[in-house]
């Protein structure tokens, strides 16, 4: 639904292309011609586009769900009348705590989290390549608190070594509030396809090698 800022690269086409001819060729009979389209069905099928239609979108640009009417501004809140069920509350359901497949322990002391940064879109894949961004956004950091820094004798900005059973990866250190004592969160976008300026940024290694690809056997789904 985004708008078109630049023509496409090479042999690159949008989205709604490639999903439609992977759909085809599985025995899918998909041909829409425009997004509008996919936009219509949904909206066909989800209550909280009621209201919402692609002509409002491309007249206001973007439009807040859920909306009162077609021409009301959206709620600024999306559950603010209820949960759509029949008492209009949300269902709870308890789980039983799962414990992860590795614990700090001796060898390896810390947690190590992954996770976005403020600087850079999701995982760098869009604005890190783009040399103005990675000039004006910081690089791949591995965030400690402050008592982690003072313990280990580092300094906000230093090379720090980043280990796990999988691997070594150098990042450079920044004082965060986010971790606690014993743990380390590492956000390293994925920048792979050229070269990058610093030194220490052309040396690693994305910092999600090191993480666990273990799932959660409810979820399936990696955490990694």
């Amino acid at each position: 639904m985004g708008r078109k800022a630049l023509p496409l690269p090479g042999e690159a086409r949008q989205d709604l292309w490639i999903i439609q001819d992977l759909a085809q060729r599985i025995g899918c009979k998909w041909d829409y011609k425009h997004v509008s389209e996919v936009f219509t069905e949904m909206a066909s099928m989800m209550p909280a586009l009621d209201n919402i239609s692609w002509e409002r979108v491309e007249r206001e640009y973007h439009v807040t769900y859920p909306t009162d009417g077609p021409d009301i501004p959206g709620r600024d809140v999306v559950f603010d009348k209820g949960i759509p069920r029949p008492n209009g509350l949300a269902k709870l359901v308890a789980t039983k705590y799962t414990a992860p497949d590795e614990v700090p322990d001796g060898e390896y002391p810390f947690i190590l989290t992954t996770g976005r940064q403020l600087e850079h879109w999701h995982t760098g894949a869009i604005d890190a390549q783009s040399k103005r961004a990675r000039c004006a956004g910081a690089g791949p950091v591995a965030g400690l608190s402050r008592g982690t820094l003072a313990r280990l004798g580092i300094k906000p900005g230093d090379p720090v070594r980043v280990s796990t059973r999988r691997g070594v990866v150098e990042l450079s250190a920044r004082q965060t509030r986010r971790c606690r004592t014993a743990s380390c969160s590492s956000r390293s976008p994925m920048w792979r396809r050229r070269p990058i300026s610093s030194p220490i940024q052309s040396s690693i290694r994305s910092a999600r090698s090191l993480s666990s690809s273990s799932a959660p056997p409810r979820s399936r789904r990696s955490i990694r």
